[in-house]
């Protein structure tokens, strides 16, 4: 005969994993197995989650538009690949120049 099914709250694993905790944290948190987490609420996890990201992208737009430089470039940098350091192509350095080449790269992007 089965063990019988821990109580779990349906509305606390969605907030939590609206939070976007782990499995584990979540499994944790109940006191269950991470394979029990899984089994039973794994639809309820991932579109919780999703509701999550889309909740925390609403609130960097919002700071966005508040004017929040940081969140700016956040956003630009994973949004729109817009990196402000500059990329390497090692593969059109020499070996013998490689390293003298990177250390003048970092000494220049460090004054």
């Amino acid at each position: 005969m089965a063990r019988p099914k821990k109580p779990i709250n349906e509305e606390q694993v969605r907030k939590v994993a609206e939070k976007l905790w782990s499995i584990a944290e979540i499994a944790a948190f109940f006191n269950v197995s991470t394979d029990t987490i899984h089994r039973r609420y794994a639809a309820i996890i991932e579109e919780a989650r999703q509701n999550g990201k889309a909740k925390l992208r609403d609130f960097q737009w919002k700071r966005v538009m508040e004017g929040s430089d940081t969140i700016l470039k956040h956003m630009s940098e994973h949004y729109l690949d817009q990196h402000s350091r500059s990329r390497i192509d090692l593969s059109k350095i020499p070996d013998s120049e490689l390293i003298p080449e990177i250390q003048k790269r970092v000494k220049d992007a460090s004054e």
